[in-house]
């Protein structure tokens, strides 16, 4: 174990905060025991650890990946995604390891992915806002799930086409907690152009970008409640 991946258990493992308590519980009892079983050869773990050794990671760089598509997608970044400022210190620290493992991953590139959204307000208020937006780029501030396929329960789905090269989104193949979900994860600060939409079907079409694109608008909150 390194110094690093030490001293984040041991700040962020302290007992009298539940999520804190979490992480360290989430390595100790539920992925260590894996990593111990691949090292010793249980190729059962294949379709979930693999990618570790494709892409060159560690396993503590794995395990932010496992947790994030675990259980912990939703509590990193809650914050962010509701328009609020990143201040705890377990969620920025939590972060920074999984942009640094993903950075290892091989990029999806030239490829299509969808992003299955259910948001609270009215679907035609959120396909109008998107309408009128059109040729604008927005920015995902927090970690963006995303599949490649479609699936046909959801409301809106972001039909998004990848850069041809260096793609933000990272295809979690054989390193993913749910094996069945195909995930292509995109860092945070991914930045998208809004090409179209399509009202019969819920579908609004994005281009990835380059993040360093410019007059970038932050989709965050209720952000279809805003000009």
């Amino acid at each position: 174990m390194s110094n690093e991946f030490e001293e984040f258990l041991k700040k962020y493992g302290d007992a009298r905060n539940y999520f804190n308590q979490q992480i360290r519980n989430t390595y100790y009892n539920g992925f260590l025991p894996w990593f111990e079983r691949y090292r010793n050869g249980d190729k059962s773990l294949d379709d979930r650890l693999a990618g570790m050794i494709t892409n060159g990671l560690t396993e503590e760089e794995t395990f932010f990946i496992l947790a994030y598509t675990g259980s912990y997608s939703s509590w990193v970044n809650s914050d962010v995604r509701n328009g609020l400022k990143l201040e705890c210190e377990s969620k920025i620290a939590f972060t920074k390891w999984l942009n640094r493992s993903l950075d290892k991953v091989a990029p999806f590139n030239n490829s299509i992915v969808y992003r299955m959204d259910n948001p609270l307000g009215e679907i035609e208020i959120v396909l109008e806002w998107f309408d009128k937006k059109i040729g604008k780029n927005i920015k995902i501030p927090y970690f963006l799930s995303t599949a490649k396929e479609a699936y046909k329960d959801s409301r809106i789905v972001w039909k998004i086409e990848t850069l041809v090269e260096n793609s933000f989104g990272k295809d979690l193949v054989q390193l993913s907690n749910n094996r069945f979900e195909r995930e292509v994860l995109f860092r945070t600060g991914s930045c998208f152009e809004i090409i179209s939409t399509d009202y019969e079907t819920g579908y609004i079409n994005l281009k990835e970008i380059k993040s360093n694109s410019e007059s970038q608008i932050e989709l965050t909150g209720c952000y279809y409640n805003k000009n």
